[in-house]
């Protein structure tokens, strides 16, 4: 594979332990609040009983994860408790000495062997080919390595690695045909964290049709259903272990009449469409546009309408949030609708055409609308599709016949050259753009790290992420246009993700300038907008390249 090394076992291994010394070593970095959120939740969970996790607010960051995550700090609280029990005391709020941090910090990099299990096992599944070693490369650097988890699990603080790693065990279980265990892992998934809730329907349709009720000759109805007592039977086997899931995680709250307060806890719906730093989706380019238009009527000297009474909308504007001054709000129900409709090709994808190998594509454009059109998005939800997206580009990469752009519609991928260079150009015209699109969701993280001290290891981080890909991806003939059949969507996407991803580095440097001189102090959101349309503009070109790879 030209300068590629073979990535074996060992190799594997070697780089995991490396990227493990480098997350011990962001031990002592910055950790925002959300270090305080999960101290809080330790203490919640370890000192009161069951009826008081969801309803206790000493602290602001009161517990909003479903039950299973809740549990998953009961159980951290154990070694917690020998370590200093002191960090346990529900009033004992911003506790943070040096032995609780590293605790804290062992705790995200131990569960992210999930992860790293589970990147293994994909690594594993590559077809054989000549472009393998290039492929897998690219899967451990979007998930082991990947720049996004690195910054905000191990310096911000979250635990979407393990939470990432359930998910991929999931996707992995349904392609081996564990149907049941598919279902079951995601259950799990969902119960642990509520924003997975997104990839349902995906779920749904493809256990539904290929579980339960599979395409058959001779169906009926306009669905092409056909209800069998061996379908029902399967319905049954599926549901029940699934429903067993849900009752052991909520059950035990419903019982103590929790469930309306847990409910108001999972779905904080009064947070307002936007997050402080917009997240680089639609919605982001609607409040700009929105700001664009006020600007507009106060300099041809008309008056703003008055914003009371319109809902607060907690989006960057010099205060603690402000309204859509001229554009109609868009609340909850809106944004899920919208959603939904978006996802229809997908679902539709998978109803027609069940098969295994093709649901991951399907459930990352299934999260990707959501993120695109969610509501209360924040920028750290893209990590959901940066990290199955890294698998499927590696999928391509490798000649997976079933993850070829198109594959489903218009043929398998064409193979590889004999000098091992990926050649297929219907696979290629999407893999580049969005591999790229990976580059964008990691420099979107850039905005949660604003100490100096952690700048130069953000920039860092990305920098030698992109530049390991592109030579990873280079010596696999990603970057070169092999054949005609490459087309012009193909040229133009590539082109677009391309300008977007260079883009990045003049972008950075205005927000340099903004961030020390007098236009960051009277200006100090600016840099934020700035970086989450810089961003969303690269968003909606992946969004659109995954929807014609269906």
């Amino acid at each position: 594979m030209g300068g590629v090394p073979a990535l074996d076992g060992a190799l594997f291994a070697r780089v995991a332990v490396v990227v493990t010394a480098v997350k011990a070593l962001l031990i002592p970095a910055y950790h925002s609040t959300d270090f305080e959120v999960h101290r809080n939740w330790l203490a919640i969970t370890h000192s009161l009983p069951l009826r008081q996790w969801y309803t206790e607010a000493t602290s602001p960051w009161t517990l909003d994860y479903p039950p299973l995550f809740a549990w998953f700090e009961r159980l951290l609280a154990v070694p917690a408790a020998r370590v200093d029990p002191d960090m346990l005391r529900v009033d004992n709020l911003d506790y943070d000495p040096h032995h609780v941090v590293v605790f804290q910090r062992a705790t995200v990099i131990v569960s992210d062997l999930l992860l790293v299990a589970a990147a293994w096992r994909a690594l594993a599944a590559l077809p054989n080919s000549k472009a393998r070693d290039a492929a897998g490369w690219l899967l451990v650097l979007g998930t082991v390595c990947s720049p996004g988890l690195l910054m905000v699990d191990h310096i911000h603080f979250q635990y979407n690695g393990a939470l990432l790693g359930l998910f991929l065990w999931s996707v992995l279980a349904l392609e081996a045909g564990r149907d049941i265990l598919g279902g079951v892992l995601f259950a799990a998934l969902l119960n642990a964290k509520h924003i997975f809730l997104y990839a349902a329907p995906a779920y749904f349709v493809y256990l539904l049709r290929h579980y339960c009720f599979p395409p058959a000759p001779g169906a009926l109805g306009p669905l092409g259903l056909r209800i069998s007592s061996r379908g029902c039977v399967r319905l049954l086997s599926l549901g029940v272990p699934v429903a067993l899931v849900f009752a052991a995680s909520l059950g035990p709250f419903l019982a103590l009449g929790q469930g309306v307060q847990l409910l108001a806890r999972l779905f904080p719906f009064r947070r307002g469409l936007c997050h402080a730093y917009w997240a680089p989706n639609v919605w982001a380019v609607y409040a700009a546009a929105d700001k664009v238009a006020a600007a507009a009527f106060v300099a041809a000297g008309k008056a703003l309408p008055d914003p009371s009474g319109r809902a607060a909308q907690d989006i960057p504007s010099g205060g603690a949030g402000c309204p859509l001054r001229l554009l109609p709000d868009v609340g909850p129900g809106a944004t899920f609708g919208l959603t939904m409709i978006s996802m229809t090709p997908a679902l539709v994808a998978l109803w027609r055409d069940p098969q295994p190998k093709r649901f991951l594509r399907c459930v990352t454009y299934c999260m990707m609308c959501s993120f695109m059109l969610g509501y209360h998005v924040h920028e750290k939800a893209a990590l959901m599709v940066s990290v199955p997206l890294a698998v499927i580009v590696a999928r391509i990469v490798a000649g997976d016949s079933m993850d070829g752009a198109g594959a489903g519609r218009r043929g398998p991928a064409k193979g590889t050259s004999s000098k091992g260079k990926f050649s297929g150009g219907e696979a290629l015209w999407a893999a580049w753009p969005l591999l790229l699109a990976t580059v964008v969701m990691h420099a979107a993280q850039w905005p949660l790290l604003f100490q100096q001290r952690e700048y130069p290891i953000k920039i860092g981080l990305v920098a030698a992420h992109a530049l390991l890909a592109w030579s990873v991806a280079r010596e696999s003939g990603l970057t070169t246009r092999v054949t005609e059949r490459v087309g012009w969507i193909g040229r133009l996407a590539s082109a677009g993700m391309r300008a977007v991803s260079i883009g990045i580095v003049p972008l950075e440097m205005v927000c340099l300038v903004l961030r020390n001189t007098a236009y960051g102090t009277k200006l100090p959101f600016l840099e934020l907008m700035l970086t989450s349309l810089h961003c969303a503009a690269g968003m909606l070109i992946a969004w659109a390249v995954m929807l014609a790879t269906l």
